[in-house]
């Protein structure tokens, strides 16, 4: 390529760049979210989740990224990195201070779109000289209305936008060109490492993607396919081998979580006859959203496209027909639950049906751009006749059954983008160029006003279960917590929680150290502890509502914060006044302290199995006969083991140093087997303690304690990654050698 027409393409994808964060903005401007409205950007798992693990991302130190107290009762947050946190894009949030996560959030994910749209134009670009096509693909690429309506997925946004780079890396791998397996290499590896779930999908989708070019597109022998599939494994090997120290802790985490709920995740699918049914509607209408079904096609003139692509007899029929049944295989597996089951890892993905849209709208957008590029006018007539024909059918049924109440608006916008859609077919005849640049608008404009609809509809089916809050909430909530904890000014180690309304991560969003945790992995030791402690606990979440003194005391909880005083207990003395109010807990033990035995008499019953603990320990049994709680017995047992408490040098989540001296170390850290800890220089083996939380024996005196998190798995991973590593240095040399031979 010459150096002029680089410089083209490089201010061309800088004026697309500049479009799609224009359309962004006119997207979150059409349904009234911040910043260009009153609703908050942080919607559903956005404000449920996803806020709070990229503000932790932000504000925790490299050893609290590995484990950290602010995830429940503790629990390793490696895992956690490996799904959410460790994209490259993440980089912006630290351009913004702390409470303006929100904000952070907002350039976050238009910078992922925008890097959508890059990655398709340099696909396109690689196969196509029409610049104006290149480009208006692209962003529909981007728009695709999927990506558009689950905007607040953005975890999953860097795979969306590799795919396209995935796909033109395996096709330089197949035609033998220069560095393709290392530059294959290095995208996969980034969406390994980015979201592992998601790129399980896009692997599924290269590997079908691989047959498909080399047979349909490529027409290569066996043997060469052969060859070539043995390169393409070598370079996803040593991609995952890059990876395994984030790959093997995060599938470690699934078995000691969801894999090991598995019966809670039994789900039936349903024969998807229904949802084919309205799929035909989606492709009239472009807005059919209801079950999470996503539109058969991201606007009018991709139907027409695809049709056209079919009829289009300069097109080979080979490539025809291995399109088409790539096409409905791809469709098939949107719909039918064995295909289903098989894209999403032979697990029903809970709560969030058609993940694997995204493989499907690139296939849809790279067939579309392959159909305009062959479009000529005895293509065109063809089109305008059978397409006519089909979009005639599907308004008829629309109307017949009419569906999408809340949408039925655009059906007159639908007709009128046919309509043009088939006039600009029809002037190939003589301004080929001209009608085609103006299909590429038009494709743009329907994407857009696609997207619109879409990222309205998400609203209306969401606010009933989870209603719209003001923007700004997250920096309001963000400085009321932090102005609290400030006034506290306590360096100790301790556990608070929040009575007030939001919660789920809230702890490892703000950094203090607390109960609430929801994520898609989860430890389920944790949530057995919440369960027998008498916490709020349900799929993927473990929640702190409601105050019982007992079990808060014995989990080290010193403070809590609350906005309403009835929602805290009488017992708990007031000690700041503000946008939340702050309580001290005076009947709170360390959360690491010593004790004469770490052998406590179990019970099925929390309470119990704490006043256990009390009487063993200290001699004072807290509960009377009628297991009500005797307040003056707890003050004095929590004075005691106060007393008791080991003194904290550092505690960097991973990291813990003390000093401490008795017979044992006792914690109400959750017991793992990934804890080290030695003691005066001598590695001793943890115990457990209260069935669930940590415990080591001390030697005679004052002890100097270190205790370290390393996660199962990590240390095999960094073998592996070395093997990798070591792996490609061998294969660079005897390429080199060879070269020179030759």
């Amino acid at each position: 390529m010459n150096n002029q027409k680089q410089k083209e393409r490089l201010i061309w994808a800088a004026l697309l760049s500049l479009a799609v964060a224009c359309a962004y903005c006119i997207l979150l401007k059409f349904s009234n979210i911040y910043p260009f409205g009153t609703d908050t950007f942080l919607r559903v798992d956005m404000g449920m989740q996803y806020a709070d693990f990229l503000s932790f991302v932000r504000n925790s130190s490299l050893t609290e990224k590995i484990y950290s107290f602010s995830k429940s009762f503790g629990g390793q947050t490696w895992a956690l990195m490996a799904y959410y946190g460790f994209s490259p894009f993440n980089l912006i949030l630290y351009l913004f201070p702390a409470q303006k996560t929100e904000l952070a959030i907002f350039v976050m994910v238009g910078a992922k779109f925008v890097f959508m749209a890059l990655a398709a134009y340099i696909y396109f670009c690689n196969h196509y000289e029409n610049n104006m096509a290149n480009r208006g693909f692209a962003f529909a690429y981007a728009l695709y209305p999927y990506f558009v309506r689950y905007y607040f997925n953005t975890l999953w946004f860097d795979v969306f936008a590799l795919l396209p780079l995935l796909v033109l890396a395996t096709e330089k791998v197949i035609n033998s060109e220069k560095r393709a397996k290392g530059l294959f290499i290095f995208l996969y590896l980034w969406a390994l490492v980015s979201n592992y779930y998601v790129s399980y999908m896009a692997s599924v989708f290269i590997l079908l993607y691989f047959v498909f070019y080399c047979f349909g597109v490529q027409g290569v022998s066996v043997k060469t396919a052969v060859k070539k599939a043995l390169e393409m494994a070598y370079s996803v090997a040593v991609s995952l081998m890059l990876a395994a120290p984030v790959l093997i802790p995060a599938f470690i985490q699934l078995v000691n979580g969801k894999f090991n709920d598995l019966p809670g995740f039994d789900r039936s699918f349903s024969d998807g006859i229904y949802n084919i049914l309205m799929s035909v509607v989606s492709c009239f209408d472009g807005t059919y959203m209801i079950d999470n079904i996503p539109q058969f096609a991201f606007s009018s003139l991709a139907v027409i496209l695809m049709i056209a692509l079919i009829v289009n007899s300069t097109v080979s029929l080979k490539y025809r027909i291995s399109s088409l049944m790539f096409m409905a295989f791809m469709g098939a597996g949107l719909y039918l639950g064995g295909l289903y089951y098989m894209w999403h890892g032979f697990s029903w993905p809970e709560g969030f049906p058609f993940r694997n849209t995204f493989v499907y709208a690139f296939l849809l957008v790279l067939l579309c751009r392959h159909s305009f590029e062959k479009l000529d006018f005895r293509t065109a007539v063809k089109t305008i006749v059978i397409g006519g024909g089909f979009y005639f059918a599907c308004f008829v049924y629309y109307i017949k059954f009419n569906y999408l109440q809340w949408s039925a608006w655009s059906s007159e916008l639908t007709l009128v983008a046919v309509a043009a859609a088939f006039a600009l077919m029809a002037l190939t005849f003589r301004w080929e160029r001209q009608a085609k640049n103006m299909m590429c608008i038009l494709l743009a404009a329907l994407s857009l006003i696609n997207g619109c609809r879409h990222i309205r509809g998400e609203k209306l089916l969401n606010d009933a279960v989870n209603p719209t809050k003001a923007g700004g909430e997250y920096e309001y909530n963000y400085t009321a917590v932090s102005d609290a904890l400030d006034y506290a000014d306590d360096d100790s180690f301790y556990r608070v929680e929040d009575l007030s309304a939001r919660i789920y991560n809230q702890p490892m969003g703000l950094g203090y150290y607390g109960v609430n945790h929801f994520s898609s992995t989860y430890d389920k030791q944790s949530q057995e502890i919440a369960a027998h402690y008498g916490y709020g606990t349900s799929m993927y979440t473990t929640l702190y509502r409601l105050n019982r003194l007992l079990p808060d005391s014995f989990m080290g909880m010193k403070y809590f914060l609350c906005e309403d005083i009835w929602n805290i207990s009488d017992k708990c003395d007031f000690i700041y006044d503000g946008e939340r109010n702050l309580y001290y807990n005076p009947y709170h033990i360390p959360v690491v302290f010593t004790g004469v035995t770490n052998s406590i008499k179990s019970n099925a019953d929390g309470d119990r199995h704490i006043n256990n603990m009390f009487a063993t320990l200290t001699g004072i049994p807290v509960l009377d006969d009628s297991c009500q709680v005797n307040y003056e017995n707890l003050a004095a047992a929590s004075e005691i083991l106060r007393n008791n408490a080991a003194e904290i040098i550092t505690e960097k989540g991973a990291v813990i140093k003390l000093t401490a001296t008795g017979k044992y170390l006792l914690t109400t850290i959750m017991y793992e087997d990934g804890w080290n800890i030695w003691v005066n220089g001598e590695k001793v083996q943890p115990e457990p303690f209260m069935d669930h939380f940590l415990s080591a024996p001390l030697t005679e005196g004052e002890c100097n304690v270190t205790m370290v998190y390393i996660p199962q798995g990590f240390v095999p991973g960094v073998c592996l990654m070395v093997c990798g590593v070591a792996v490609m240095a061998a294969m660079l040399i005897i390429k080199k050698k060879n070269t020179k031979g030759e």
